[in-house]
């Protein structure tokens, strides 16, 4: 059996796929990774409020002296957090304030801190049981993120996976939190199609920090398309497709279902992953 051109696209062939899986209602999608809580090493209490916010990456953190003195070093490089403590006090009362029966008030203050994740520290082993998973990378599939020549900063093992325009940084989990090695990648590869909006790439239109929900949406739209043209190059789609049809229907509802913003937002995408492997036949072959 012989195979030949049939003149669709990655674009063409995602596209289409993605348009008959959301046909069919609304998949439900739920994030591949698991989210692990910030916690101190020490005392291993979560820490809350604010300092979720502050402290990104999943896991550990424990200040320089506790780190000193559980027999750790540090590693170069490592990075430094800051995080925010609250405490309540007592105004002190002179002598002569006590003789006259004045009261001490009472008042809250805050004070910021230190901290530094275990992944940055040597000669200390964490205390959090944790499900190991082996996953080895997958030759195809990471070789579009190592050959990406203008790729942006990329750190791993944090508990969120975001593009920050302003800096050019990609935070993602790391391979091991995933439940299968593919959506590793769909999450990485989402992110990177983000990336080449940057103004230092293909400088996309409406691609800013502070854009609308609809520029907002359309962005979202593009860079799942995208993310799933480079599962379907990287021969994964099949773990992937149907939780992407799923993020996709779920921001195309938000621009009222209008099934040619799939099409545009699909054109959109297929520049950037053109830009992330621009020497990948893009023309598909299948049996005849």
């Amino acid at each position: 059996m012989r195979k030949q051109k049939t003149g669709k696209t990655v674009a063409d062939v995602v596209t289409e796929r993605i348009v008959e899986l959301m046909s069919r209602g609304v998949i439900p999608w739920r994030r591949g990774w698991d989210v692990l809580p910030a916690v101190n090493y020490v005392t291993q209490k979560a820490y809350k409020g604010i300092n979720l916010l502050l402290l990104d990456r999943a896991g550990e953190y424990m200040t320089y002296k506790q780190m000193k003195d559980h027999g750790g070093t540090l590693k170069k490089g490592a990075e430094k957090f800051i995080a925010v403590q609250y405490y309540e006090g007592e105004t002190k009362l002179t002598e002569q304030e006590q003789k006259e029966g004045k009261e001490a008030t009472t008042y809250r203050s805050k004070r910021y801190y230190s901290l530094y994740h275990i992944a940055d520290i040597e000669g200390i082993q964490s205390k959090q049981p944790h499900k190991v998973r082996n996953h080895q990378p997958l030759e195809t599939a990471e070789k579009f993120i190592q050959e990406f020549a203008n790729k942006p900063v990329i750190k791993v093992g944090y508990n969120q996976a975001v593009y920050y325009t302003e800096r050019d940084l990609i935070e993602i989990p790391a391979l091991s939190s995933y439940q299968k090695p593919e959506e590793y990648y769909s999450t990485a590869y989402h992110e990177l199609i983000h990336a080449t909006g940057h103004s230092s790439r293909l400088n996309r239109e409406g691609f800013t920090d502070s854009c609308s929900i609809d520029q907002y949406s359309k962005e979202e739209l593009i860079a799942e398309i995208g993310s799933a043209m480079l599962c379907t190059m990287a021969g994964i789609e099949h773990s992937t497709l149907e939780d992407s049809a799923a993020y996709i229907q779920s921001w195309a509802s938000r621009l009222k279902g209008d099934s040619d913003l799939i099409i545009q937002a699909a054109a959109k995408a297929q520049a950037a992953v053109s830009y992330i492997a621009p020497n990948y036949n893009m023309m598909m072959e299948e049996a005849a």
